[in-house]
This record gives C-alpha cells, sequence and structure tokens, in this order.
C-alpha cells in the first residue's frame, strides 16, 4: 500500500513542476528586455544615439578642459577619475561584505542589487589596470617629450572613462534582471551595456596607438 500510494504523489509533483515554464517565450523575453534597459528598443539607431551621447559628453569634457587651460591634463585626470570608479565601486562591495557578516550571506549574495553590484564591479577591476595604465603611460609620454598632449588622445583617454561608466549603469541602473545573455533565448545585451563595452575596447586601441605616436 505505500508503494501505491507514494507513485500517484510523485508523479503529481511532477506534473506540477511540469507545468511551470523553464524559461520565456520570445514575447516574455521581449517585454522583460524592454523593461530592463530603462524604456528603451534594442534596435541600431538607439545604439547610435547611445553612442553619439557619449560622443557629445566626451566633446564637452574636452571643452572644459580647453575653456581652463586643463587640456593637456585630459590623461591624468582620465587616470584619477577611473582610479576613483574603482575605488567607490571596491567599497561598495565591501559595505555587502559588511551586510553578510551581519544578515548572512545567503540573504545578501541572493540579493538583485549585489548581483548587479557584483557583475559591474568584477568587470570594471578587469579592465580598469588596463585602461590606467594607458592613461597614465600618455601622460608620461607626452611630459617627457614637452609637447601637448594630441586631441586624439584627449579624446580616448575621456571617452573610455564614458564608455566604463555607461557599462556600470547599464548594469546598476539600467536592468532590472542578473542573468546570463544567452542569445539562443532570445536575450540581447542591453543598450548601455553594448555601448559602454564595444566603445572601451575602442577608447583602448586609440590609446594605445596614441601611446605609439608619442614614443616616436
Amino acid at each position: 500500500f505505500r508503494v501505491t500510494f507514494s507513485k500517484p504523489q510523485f508523479q503529481f509533483s511532477t506534473m506540477a513542476t511540469e507545468q511551470t515554464p523553464l524559461s520565456p517565450d520570445h514575447s516574455t523575453a521581449r517585454a522583460t528586455f524592454l523593461q530592463s534597459t530603462f524604456k528603451f528598443v534594442d534596435q541600431p539607431l538607439e545604439k547610435v544615439a547611445i553612442v553619439a551621447g557619449m560622443v557629445a559628453l566626451t566633446h564637452a569634457s574636452m571643452w572644459l578642459l580647453a575653456k581652463y587651460q586643463c587640456e593637456d591634463q585630459a590623461a591624468l585626470y582620465s587616470f584619477f577619475s577611473a582610479g576613483m570608479l574603482t575605488v567607490l565601486m571596491g567599497f561598495r562591495m565591501s559595505m555587502f561584505r559588511v551586510g553578510i557578516s551581519i544578515e548572512g550571506a545567503g540573504q545578501v549574495t541572493s540579493s538583485i542589487p549585489f548581483k548587479k553590484f557584483s557583475r559591474a564591479q568584477i568587470n570594471n577591476a578587469e579592465w580598469a589596470p588596463v585602461i590606467m595604465a594607458c592613461q597614465l603611460a600618455l601622460h608620461v609620454l607626452a611630459v617627457q617629450k614637452g609637447q601637448g598632449l594630441p586631441s586624439s588622445s584627449q579624446f580616448s583617454a575621456i571617452f573610455t572613462n564614458i564608455c566604463t561608466l555607461s557599462y556600470v549603469l547599464g548594469n546598476i541602473a539600467f536592468s532590472q534582471d542578473v542573468k546570463a545573455d544567452n542569445p539562443d533565448k532570445g536575450d540581447r545585451l542591453p543598450p548601455f551595456r553594448f555601448c559602454g563595452a564595444s566603445g572601451r575596447y575602442l577608447g583602448i586601441a586609440i590609446m594605445l596607438f596614441g601611446c605609439l605616436n608619442c614614443s616616436k
């Protein structure tokens, strides 16, 4: 009797599990995507608009530096800004660690804010040393040559920081969920993260070429 009784009970549990969808369909994933990117639409024109905005912010920063006759310090200021962002991200994660010691690991590490900051901080910690090394190299090489920092080097140093900030905000502010980006399930990299990451790689490449030109 015990064997026959446990079998229907097991089957009922299995049927209840099967009725729960394992993954959302494409329409649901699309709706979630729209909500997680601050009501932006995932279209090429949108990404162009975001990149154009980052370029505009870069030129605005260059204009301010030129106005106060600090354009030759653009790489050094960018180096300082990148370092401060790294410090702030690390400090925020340390505050999460304090919360773990008080509230317990399970409650903190399973929270959405922890996952968001963790993803952003890990990615920033990966690229910040490369970015800061390029920015510092641009400044040192320009000082050694006794010449002003070229406009392309100013642009790349500032633009890379803005792209990094775009990626960080894309994780923390413009995303409501934290999950693996699986194209097979209709997932796409949210626009601010996509533009921030792509622009950052471009900025690093320009800075590297700037270092080569300054070393000649």
